[in-house]
């Protein structure tokens, strides 16, 4: 139970860093985010016992972080290639 409680307090503290990403691609570094999700899918391949309290974070994690470098791709190409002047991209 604890376990399903902090992934969802970690999803409930990421949802700005998901709004940030989609509103200002260019602020996020998407490295970041496929060196986490990667980490997560390592830790899930190390896994010898398989309950709720050992699958479920590293699982989280992986989706989240995954999401978090397509969303910050997929919005960098649709805004095109160019990363804005100013500054002020959060502002708009």
């Amino acid at each position: 139970l604890a376990v399903v409680f902090a992934v969802l307090a970690d999803l409930i503290g990421g949802v700005p860093t998901i709004l940030k990403a989609w509103r200002a691609p260019w602020t996020e570094e998407p490295l970041f985010f496929a060196l986490g999700g990667t980490n997560g899918m390592i830790t899930l391949l190390t896994i010898r016992e398989w309950n709720l309290a050992t699958w479920a974070f590293p699982a989280y994690l992986a989706t989240f972080c995954l999401v978090l470098f397509a969303t910050v791709l997929l919005r960098r190409r649709l805004l095109g290639r160019r990363r804005p002047r100013g500054g002020d991209e959060l502002a708009r």
